[in-house]
Formats: C-alpha cells, sequence, structure tokens
C-alpha cells in the first residue's frame, strides 16, 4: 500500500512511510524551557513506534509567547536540550521535526506577566477569562518574525530534519490570519492578502534559516469557515465564477438562513444565519460539501425539488413544510418555509438559491391555539344547548311558542356566529363569511338576496353583533317585510372610503317588493338589539327608515383599530 512506501521531500529527506506522530503539548518542561528526563523519556517512547516522521511538542520562541511550561527555542542556551530531543525523536529512525509557535494573546499571564500580552491588535481571545493584549508596534512584529528565525536555526544546529510552523489553534500566527484578532490597517493586516504576509513572512525567514535541504512546514487553520468564503466571494479568484461570487456575497451579508448548491455536485455554502438551524451533526462538514451525500435522509422530499430547478422549470415554493432533520443528536420533526431558486449561469442554472425559515415554533403554536379552539368551541355549544333546554322548559305554555321559536333562532344565530370566529380563531374574521353565515337559514331561493361590498375583517365582538343583527332583520324580513312575498328580495350592501382624509364605513340592509312598512307603534326587542349592541359595538350609530328606497349615505368615523358602520334598514 501506498501509505506504507517512502516518501521523499523535495529537500531531499526522506520518511520511511506515510505516518507521522502529531505534536502533543507535555507541559513537563523546566522552568528555563529545557526538557526534562521525564519528557525525553516519553518523546523516546512515542518515537520507537516506527513513524516515519515525528514532530514535536511545539516550542516557544520568544518568552513573552509562552502558552504553557514547554521546551523553548530563544537562545543558545536551549540548544543543549533541542539536541537530546532532537536524538529521542530519531530512536527509531524517523524524521524529527521541531514545531515552534508564539502564544500572542492566549500567551498564559501567569507565566509572562499580564503587561507582557501582545496580539495583532487589542482584542481579547473569546476564551472564558481572556484579557485583553497589547497591539504589537510594527517593530515589534518585525522583531518577533526574527525571533521565528533564530528559532530555526537552533533547530538547524540541533539535529533536526526540519521545523513547523505551528499557525493553527489561535497562536500568533493564526492571530494575524484572523479577520477577528487582526484589525491592523498597516501592512500586516485589512485584506486578506495583507492579514497573509506574517505568515508568510514568517515562513519565508524559517526557509531561510533551515536553507534547501531541510524540511519547512506550516500548519495553518482557516478561521471560521464561513467567514474565509465570504473573503474568498469578494476576492478576485479563478476558483469561483463571478455569478457564485456575488450570489455568496449576498447569502454571507444577510442575516436571514440562506443557502447555495452550485454546479452539478451541488457544493454548499451557507451563511450564519443559515448555520444556527443546522445544529452540530452538520456544521461545520457540510460547507463545501456535497449536497446529496449531506441530505441524504431527507433526499425523498428536497431531491425533486433540487431536480425541478435545475433543469430549468423556475422558483418552488413551500410553506409551513415538514422536513424532518437530525440535529442536536436526534431526529426532529421541523417546519419550514422556504423556497428554491435557480442561479443563472452562461445561459443556464448553474445552481440552487435556498432562502428559508425554520417555522416549527409558529406551527406548534397553530396546532396548540386550534386545540384551544376546539375545546372552546365544544364548551360554548354546550353551554348553547343548556340555554336552549332550560328555555324549553321555562316556556313550556302554548301561549309561549311564538317568543321560545324566537330566542331559539338567536340562539342559533349566536351559535353559528360563533362556529366562523373559532374558525378565524377568535380574533377576527372576513365581513363577508360573517354576513353569508348569518343568511344560511333564510336563503330559501336563489335571488332573493344581493351581497356586494370590498373586502373587510371585523373583529369578534363585532361579528357576533352583526350576526345576531342580520337574524333579526331576515326573520323581520321573513315574517313582515320583502321575504315574505315571492317577488320581494334583501340588497346587503356595504362601503369604506376616506372622507376628510378618516377612513368611513357604512353598512346598507334593503329590503324590496315587500308590502308597504310602516313605523311601528312600540319598540320590540329586536329593534333594541339593533340600535343598541350595533352602536355599541362598533362605535357608530344606527338609523332604521320606513317607506321608498332612498339612498342615504351617512357615514361615520371609524377608528383604526375597528370598523365602525352606519346601519340602515330600508324598503
Amino acid at each position: 500500500m501506498v501509505v506504507w512506501s517512502p516518501f521523499r521531500f523535495n529537500s531531499g529527506r526522506e520518511m520511511a512511510n506515510r505516518f507521522a506522530i502529531a505534536p502533543l503539548t507535555t507541559d513537563s518542561s523546566h522552568e528555563d524551557g529545557t526538557a526534562t528526563k521525564n519528557e525525553l523519556e516519553f518523546v523516546r517512547r512515542r518515537a520507537a513506534s516506527g513513524f516515519g516522521a515525528t514532530i514535536s511538542s511545539a516550542a516557544y520562541v520568544e518568552q513573552d509567547g509562552r502558552s504553557w511550561q514547554g521546551i523553548g527555542a530563544t537562545h543558545e542556551g536551549h540548544l543543549c536540550s533541542l539536541q537530546r530531543l532532537a536524538e529521542a525523536m530519531r530512536t527509531a529512525g524517523g524524521l524529527a521535526i521541531l514545531q515552534i509557535y508564539d502564544g500572542g494573546r492566549i500567551a498564559k499571564p501567569e507565566l509572562i506577566g499580564e503587561q507582557c500580552l501582545h496580539a495583532p491588535s487589542a482584542v481579547a481571545s473569546l476564551r472564558p477569562g481572556a484579557k485583553t493584549p497589547r497591539a504589537m508596534t510594527a517593530n515589534e512584529v518585525g522583531s518577533l518574525i526574527a525571533s521565528f528565525r533564530e528559532a530555526a536555526s537552533l533547530a538547524r544546529k540541533a539535529g533536526f530534519d526540519g521545523v513547523e510552523i505551528h499557525g493553527a489553534n489561535h497562536y500568533a500566527v493564526h492571530q494575524f490570519f484572523s479577520p477577528r484578532a487582526n484589525h491592523r490597517v498597516d501592512n500586516w493586516g485589512g485584506t486578506l492578502s495583507k492579514r497573509m504576509n506574517f505568515p508568510l513572512a514568517v515562513a519565508q525567514a524559517v526557509r531561510d534559516a533551515l536553507g534547501p535541504k531541510l524540511i519547512t512546514g506550516l500548519a495553518l487553520r482557516v478561521p471560521r469557515r464561513c467567514a474565509a468564503v465570504a473573503e474568498l466571494a469578494r476576492a478576485p479568484s479563478e476558483f469561483l465564477s463571478s455569478v457564485l461570487a456575488i450570489t455568496v456575497r449576498l447569502v454571507l451579508t444577510s442575516r436571514h438562513p440562506m443557502f447555495i448548491w452550485w454546479g452539478p455536485e451541488l457544493i454548499q455554502f451557507y451563511n450564519d444565519a443559515y448555520r444556527e438551524t443546522m445544529g452540530p451533526e452538520r456544521h461545520p462538514s457540510a460547507l463545501g460539501a456535497r449536497g446529496r451525500g449531506c441530505w441524504d435522509e431527507i433526499w425523498d422530499i428536497i431531491g425533486p425539488q433540487i431536480d425541478y430547478v435545475m433543469a430549468g422549470n423556475g422558483a418552488t415554493w413551500h410553506e409551513d413544510q415538514l422536513v424532518p432533520v437530525t440535529r442536536h443528536g436526534r431526529r426532529e420533526n421541523v417546519w419550514w418555509t422556504y423556497s428554491f431558486g435557480p442561479i443563472d449561469f452562461e445561459g443556464k442554472v448553474g445552481g440552487v438559491l435556498v432562502v428559508c425559515r425554520d417555522v416549527t415554533s409558529e406551527h406548534m403554536a397553530r396546532e396548540a391555539l386550534n386545540l384551544i379552539n376546539e375545546e372552546l368551541k365544544h364548551r360554548v355549544k354546550n353551554t348553547l344547548t343548556v340555554l336552549g333546554a332550560v328555555a324549553t322548559q321555562t316556556f313550556r305554555d302554548i301561549s309561549s311558542k311564538a317568543d321560545l321559536e324566537k330566542y331559539q333562532g338567536r340562539l342559533a344565530a349566536f351559535g353559528r356566529a360563533q362556529d366562523l370566529l373559532t374558525a378565524a380563531n377568535w380574533a377576527a374574521a372576513p365581513l363577508q363569511d360573517v354576513i353569508s353565515t348569518a343568511l344560511i337559514p333564510y336563503r330559501t331561493d336563489n335571488g332573493r338576496f344581493t351581497v356586494s361590498g370590498p373586502p373587510l375583517i371585523v373583529k369578534s365582538r363585532q361579528a357576533l353583533a352583526l350576526s345576531l343583527a342580520i337574524h333579526e332583520l331576515a326573520t323581520n324580513a321573513l315574517k313582515y317585510g320583502a321575504l315574505s312575498v315571492a317577488g320581494g328580495h334583501v340588497s346587503i350592501t356595504w362601503t369604506s372610503e376616506d372622507q376628510e382624509g378618516e377612513p368611513k364605513f357604512v353598512f346598507v340592509w334593503r329590503e324590496f317588493g315587500g308590502p308597504p312598512a310602516s313605523e311601528p307603534a312600540a319598540v320590540g326587542f329586536g329593534s333594541r338589539l339593533i340600535s343598541r349592541v350595533l352602536q355599541d359595538d362598533f362605535g357608530g350609530s344606527v338609523e332604521v327608515k320606513y317607506g321608498s328606497p332612498v339612498r342615504t349615505v351617512e357615514r361615520t368615523r371609524r377608528a383604526r383599530s375597528r370598523s365602525e358602520p352606519r346601519v340602515s334598514r330600508r324598503r
């Protein structure tokens, strides 16, 4: 197998196989930075396993850059210790590589003193209890580069086969590269290329100190993969088309969850807002991964949708759709509202842009509210049934039959209005639906009612009041008015207009073709209900006219939070 075959570096150094022991921090050196006997014995045992190369625990290049009590490579006094370390690492004949580092802002204050903490910028680490370092001057930056060169020179003299620069895990080299830690505006910070100047300068200094026959390595960790992709999108790159670069930039500057699948393999990009919906199972491994492998568990749902968009059929829209995903250690039922849109590239679809939102909490809240509404509806129905039964027992006398029928009719109207409000979650209902529901018992023939008006919403109390009023008007029309004769009909209209900068609402009930009407001698319960209830719940006025239907429109002021009609009944 290839992994067991030798590997030759350009310097001429050769590993017996392709395996290397990674650095392991021991925190067990003497205070002066020299290796202890126990430390050397530990290294010797590790190296005896026959690996092609062994990389040491990181050696500090400056006293003020120590992050633990480790080995040092700062001056000639460390040379003998380094020689013994190199010999121990070569126990089984493998290459000996010295790793070197500077702690920067995560150096240990207990070892160096808090005042000695230094970094590219005066920005504290995100680690708990981290202290704010001082920003390094340009001269100090140059001096640190020289310290890396001196450490590499000591490694060469000590007999190491090469040096690895520790540019990962938030140490100084990593800090210069990171946009979070490096806020400089000089040659050592600002743009991506300028933030790379320090790592490259250190690598060049080490290379110069070692010469061409020794190995120079750089362990570099990209800070925050999403941030790195964002910078890649801003920077000219032969790897990203301009279309993708612009789209990625749009995605990564948005606070709305957004996602990109790009190319035939559906390579993935996403922003921090989307990352928060993924859980630790996928981030950060999903970034740059292939879509099918990442989302195999839901591919039966999203796969056809992606294929639809990639085939050039346009965008898709999915509202409150269940798409279960595994996150936080278990498979969860998650409801999403999302769109898959095409990203045009050279006359065809190059990828898919996903704009989405996790609406699980809203979905669950609606389900809970629906359950409560059904229970409330059941209880109201039971209450109305009890009231009806009580009335039946109370009005047993034959002379009370007419009053009982009126009462039961009003209860029925109230019940129908409650059903409508339950469907609308009790808050409000469309005016058209309120009227249509109230008229259900009276639509005996087609054409007996004409209903027209603009779309409006009325609140729950207004819907109940109007339902009861329509019941009274329709009952009266059926007994004495237009609906009592074959040719009569009722017109129901409403308007909502602005007058003098304020909204006005007028509701009109008109009866045509009925017997002549005259004003009654006494005001009954129905008339009082129409006048008082509508006036109170709508905050308007009520006018009842008898005689020929002459259109007289009077508007009543309507507050912004409610509709306030003027109701007229005309024949």
